[in-house]
């Protein structure tokens, strides 16, 4: 493949990459879990066909970015059940318009 083709391979790559995570985000039950799977996929199928043809720059930069994204995120380790840090117990209520205007 040319130029042109790794790129427009790597462009596909990214947007399966962002419906899996719209998906992930917008959807419960096994359209969640298919798009858990295209989050996962799609970059390694780009690394696949940048290896494949070669661009072994471009394919450990990709691998460098995913690991770092992936570090990014955050921890999991705070229960739902305990309220947040410096919080109260029940969540302020604005009213609106303030009253006596």
């Amino acid at each position: 493949m040319g130029g042109d083709a790794d790129v427009a391979g790597g462009l596909a790559g990214l947007a399966v990459a962002v419906v899996g995570t719209w998906w992930i985000l917008a959807y419960r039950g096994p359209l969640r879990a298919l798009g858990v799977l295209l989050v996962l996929a799609a970059p390694a199928g780009v690394i696949a066909l940048y290896t494949s043809e070669g661009l072994w720059g471009p394919a450990l930069v990709a691998v460098a970015l995913w690991g770092a994204a992936l570090g990014c995120r955050p921890a999991r380790g705070r229960s739902r059940d305990r309220p947040a840090p410096g919080g109260g117990g029940v969540p302020h209520r604005r009213r609106w318009p303030p009253p006596g205007r």
